[in-house]
């Protein structure tokens, strides 16, 4: 029989809109956190590997939040009423924390990405490379790939009428 992890992450949506090729990008990435069994959560963020990572960190160039589930499409709005929105929104409880069996956190990742700048231009961000990561107990960790979908109004190239801004794996 095989035996159940002590929790399960459940991607609901993984959505980025590129607001202006190779530079201003937003994000959405809507999770669950299942807890099969008493469970003291530590920390939950998200990674990204970088293309080339040359110059500052993406973490230093990003706006991000981690706040309780947002349900509506925030990537449908520019990207200032989007973080406005995600700021005023219920944050995720203070961690560390201690979840019951059987009960459940849904959260949302969202906010403002910019591209990698170069010595010689913008670096677009990769739709792969992403992963949400649980700590929990004394030196748990749960890693989930993610990878982002282009959003509907994400800015497009007119000849070829394809999303822009997104480069290959790493």
């Amino acid at each position: 029989m095989q035996e159940i992890e002590p929790i399960t992450v459940k991607l609901i949506g993984e959505n980025v809109r590129c607001y202006d090729e190779w530079v201003d990008y937003g994000i959405q990435i809507n999770f669950q956190i299942y807890f099969h069994e008493p469970v003291l959560l530590k920390r939950v963020f998200l990674d990204y590997k970088e293309r080339y990572g040359l110059g500052e960190k993406w973490t230093d160039r990003a706006h991000l939040h981690c706040t309780q589930l947002v349900e509506d499409d925030l990537l449908s709005n520019d990207l200032n009423t989007s973080i406005n929105i995600l700021e005023s929104h219920n944050s995720l409880p203070e961690l560390p924390l201690r979840f019951d069996e059987k009960s459940m956190l849904q959260a949302t990742f969202g906010g403002y990405v910019s591209g990698e700048r170069l010595p010689d231009g913008w670096e677009g961000i990769t739709l792969d490379n992403w992963t949400i990561v649980v700590e929990y107990n004394e030196d748990d960790r749960v890693e989930v790939p993610v990878v982002l979908k282009p959003h509907n109004s994400s800015e497009k190239r007119a000849t070829q009428w394809e999303f822009v801004g997104f480069v290959g794996n790493a």
